[in-house]
């Protein structure tokens, strides 16, 4: 994920962890890579964040709708 400093792939890396797409399903690790992203401001990882906390009112982004 470009050594940690893109944003788009740490959002992927969380989805990857969240699903367990290639990688063993974990959430923490989810939520550390979903993290990273939402710190650079992208907005469909904060949505991933609240969502996988439980703190979700809506029915999620685009990308974790559709995952693209």
């Amino acid at each position: 994920a470009d050594n940690g400093k893109s944003s788009l792939g740490q959002y992927y890396m969380g989805y990857m962890y969240e699903n367990g797409y290639g990688v063993s399903a974990n959430k923490d690790r989810a939520l550390e890579y979903y993290r990273l992203s939402a710190a650079q401001g992208d907005s469909d990882a904060a949505d991933a964040v609240k969502r996988l906390e439980g703190k979700s009112t809506g029915g999620g982004s685009f990308r974790d709708r559709f995952g693209n």
